[in-house]
């Protein structure tokens, strides 16, 4: 199937109105939007991951209505040139850099009050791992540790007394990733659909064990890799998504790098927010659904 790249970027602005999707950060950013207010003149927010500008289009509205206009200075980085030239186009009162955080030199010389990093880092990961010459724990390892690198970097950029939002993908725990839950199918002909996925999702081998007609064994940790990435195949974007994982670290990864980084942690919320879809393809034997995604945010 042709990867149509236009709807892979719509989807990415479709998912701030999507109340299982990126708008889950929307509360916690407008929130430290007027904490930073109170006790600065101004400040600097740069958004990393802007693809066309969605959430400053948002955050447009409230800014407008709280007469913030002259108060808050927005910036973007992302390493789609088409994207950075649209937002150009679309926002001119906003600063845009066309930066791949792969490369984690990243020379900005503005320092900022919030850095929001929605649906952004598992990009990094899953761009890193799919380079590696064989998928296996040492390259996942190595993609962990590169994407802590790129964080880190990142949070380089916050100015003092101010905060970096995540909202991403969530992996399990280390003590968990080999547990083994067993799922069929709600549908038997998802299996052929299943098959599929099996053999051209990239970043990490799915192993599967079939124990009859419509039961299959595998690890918890790639049973959440399964079922938050079905949907997509068959779909226009399958070919974009199936080279993607969205879960790279672990709650405690997480806390780890606030420590590395002398941050506190202010808020960290986990979710399983696709639990109904998941039901209607899935069903789980003797074992919870897994927790999805993550909203995190780091004070300095």
């Amino acid at each position: 199937m042709k990867t149509n790249n236009v709807q892979y970027h719509k989807q990415l602005s479709n998912a701030f109105f999507d109340k299982n999707g990126k708008s889950s950060a929307l509360p916690t950013i407008i929130k430290t939007i007027e904490e930073q207010l109170k006790i600065k003149k101004t400040i600097n927010f740069l958004d990393i991951g802007c693809n066309r500008g969605t959430l400053y289009s948002i955050l447009k509205i409230i800014i407008y209505e709280n007469k913030w206009e002259d108060r808050i200075n927005f910036y973007g980085i992302d390493y789609d040139k088409k994207s950075i030239e649209l937002c150009s186009k679309r926002h001119n009162d906003v600063i845009f850099y066309n930066i791949n955080l792969n490369k984690i030199n990243i020379k900005i010389k503005d320092h900022f009050d919030i850095i929001t990093s929605i649906n952004t880092l598992h990009e990094v990961f899953s761009g890193y791992i799919l380079k590696q010459s064989g998928k296996n724990d040492l390259s996942f390892k190595n993609a962990k540790t590169h994407t802590e690198a790129v964080l880190t970097e990142l949070i380089k950029l916050l100015n003092k007394n101010s905060s970096f939002i995540i909202y991403d993908g969530l992996d399990v725990e280390t003590f968990q990733y080999e547990n083994i839950v067993r799922f069929s199918f709600v549908n038997a002909k998802d299996k052929d659909l299943f098959n599929i996925f099996v053999k051209e999702y990239e970043p990490i081998p799915i192993n599967v064990k079939e124990i009859n007609l419509n039961l299959f064994e595998t690890s918890k940790s790639n049973l959440l890799r399964l079922i938050s990435t079905f949907k997509y195949i068959n779909t226009d974007i399958w070919d974009i998504e199936r080279k993607q994982t969205y879960h790279f670290f672990s709650i405690t990864d997480f806390k780890n790098t606030a420590y590395n980084n002398n941050l506190k942690i202010e808020t960290i919320k986990s979710f399983s927010n696709d639990i109904e879809l998941w039901k209607s393809k899935f069903i789980l034997e003797d074992s919870d659904w897994p927790e999805k995604s993550v909203l995190i945010k780091y004070n300095n």
